[in-house]
């Protein structure tokens, strides 16, 4: 579902993303969001909820040439399958 990104389960989520990807690329080619950065023209953001509860989210970025860019996809740990 399409949601304001202004809401404290996005910027848990986006916690959760950006430690990931401090873990997997260096810091200089990093770059972190924060929810209040994705409320901006050509962005969006799609919330996964489980009984109201956000468990994923992804943001995408309309590049405006008919393409779109996966900004962020992330899955609450705790609500990941084991493995």
């Amino acid at each position: 579902m399409l949601e304001c990104p202004v809401q404290s389960e996005v910027s848990y989520l986006l916690q959760q993303s950006d430690a990931v990807a401090a873990r997997l690329y260096p810091g200089e080619y990093r770059r972190p969001i924060n929810a209040e950065s994705l409320g901006k023209t050509n962005t969006y953001v799609l919330i996964a909820r489980i009984a109201e509860k956000a468990v994923g989210m992804c943001v995408l970025f309309d590049r405006g040439d008919r393409s779109t860019e996966l900004k962020r996809m992330i899955v609450d740990a705790a609500s990941r399958r084991p493995k």
